[in-house]
C-alpha cells in the first residue's frame, strides 16, 4: 500500500473556547501542490503548524503513514518548513546558519552547503551577519534550510510576505523548480497561484475545496 504524503483525520485545534480548526479531514496526493486561502486570523498558519506538529491538536495527522505525534522524528524528516516563526541565528552568517541546520540533520558537508547557498543566490564567503540581511535574503536562506535535507514535502506559510517584486520572483522560481509535494498559504498572487493545482479555503474553522 502506497502511503500518502499528508492525511488529516478529524483534526481540531482550539484557542480557549474558540475552535480554530473544526473536524478537518484531508488527503494530499504525492506531488500535489496545494494552496490554502483564508482571511488573516482564519487559521491558515495554525493549519500548517499542525501538519508539522508545532500546534497542539485533537485528531490524527499522518505523514507518509507516520503519526506526527507518535512518530514525530520520522514524520518531520519528510518535511521542510518555511515560516516567519522559524528562527534564524541572528549573530551568525548565512553559511553558519545553514551549517548548524545541516548538523541537526546529521550532515557535515561544506561543499554541499556552499553549493546550496550559491543555488539560492547567497555568497558562501559573505561574512554579513543574518541580522543585517534584507527580508528577501532571509526568506531565501530559510527556504535553503528547509530544502537542504531534501524533504519530500514543503510547507510554506506566506513565503512572499514582505518581499519586493524581484525577491518574490526569485522565491517563486525556487518553488517552481521543487519537485515534491507542496502545501502553502499565501495572499492571492497571480504568479504564485500558477504554481498550484489544488486550492483550499479555511472559513470559520472549516476546510473547503475551491473548484
Amino acid at each position: 500500500m502506497v502511503e500518502l504524503p499528508i492525511v488529516m483525520n478529524h483534526v481540531e485545534v482550539r484557542a480557549g473556547d474558540r475552535k480554530l480548526l473544526e473536524n478537518v479531514s484531508l488527503a494530499v496526493d504525492k506531488g500535489s501542490r496545494v494552496l490554502l486561502k483564508g482571511e488573516n486570523g482564519s487559521g491558515k498558519s495554525t493549519f500548517l503548524k499542525a501538519i508539522t506538529g508545532l500546534s497542539l491538536f485533537a485528531g490524527e495527522i499522518l505523514i507518509y503513514g507516520q503519526s506526527i505525534i507518535q512518530n514525530r522524528e520520522a514524520a518531520v524528516g519528510h518535511i521542510g518548513y518555511v515560516s516567519d516563526e522559524v528562527p534564524l541565528h541572528e549573530h551568525l552568517t548565512g553559511t553558519d546558519n545553514l551549517r548548524v541546520h545541516a548538523l541537526l540533520h546529521g550532515i557535515d558537508d561544506d561543499d554541499r552547503i556552499y553549493s546550496e547557498l550559491e543555488r539560492f543566490g547567497i555568497n558562501p564567503a559573505d561574512d554579513t551577519k543574518v541580522q543585517y540581511y534584507s527580508t528577501g535574503m532571509r526568506q531565501k536562506l530559510k527556504i535553503a534550510m528547509a530544502l537542504f535535507h531534501q524533504p519530500s514535502i514543503l510547507i510554506l506559510d506566506e513565503p512572499l510576505n514582505g518581499l519586493d517584486r524581484k525577491a518574490q520572483e526569485s522565491v517563486v522560481d525556487i518553488i517552481r523548480r521543487y519537485d515534491g509535494t507542496i502545501m502553502a498559504s499565501s495572499h492571492w498572487n497571480e504568479t504564485f497561484i500558477e504554481l498550484f493545482d489544488r486550492f483550499l479555503a479555511i472559513e470559520s474553522g472549516r476546510l473547503n475545496e475551491i473548484v
